[in-house]
């Protein structure tokens, strides 16, 4: 999606290169995180879990402008087990 907001902006707006990033960093990140809120599956909207996934969405779209798709694919896995180690009541995951 970045990538995709990213060449939008760039070839058809002709938006400034700075420009084009922080808009689609900005956009993508939104939209990774109001993902999480919709559908049957959806959590319920609350504010700071909403903003908590969109600094995510800006971490991890700055990862893959970096590293590339497949380091961001790794890194939601491995904070997907981590959380369900948790919530499962993992010894040495959680309170």
């Amino acid at each position: 999606m970045l990538g995709g907001f990213y060449l939008v902006l760039r070839r058809v707006l002709r938006c400034p290169s700075g420009l084009a990033f922080a808009l689609a960093m900005v956009t993508s990140a939104a939209a990774f995180a109001s993902y999480h809120h919709v559908g049957p599956f959806g959590e319920p909207w609350v504010v700071r879990t909403f903003l908590f996934r969109f600094a995510a969405g800006l971490l991890l779209g700055l990862v893959f402008a970096l590293r590339g798709l497949g380091v961001v694919v790794y890194l939601h896995a491995i904070y997907d087990v981590l959380l369900d180690l948790k919530t499962a009541g993992w010894p040495g995951f959680g309170p």
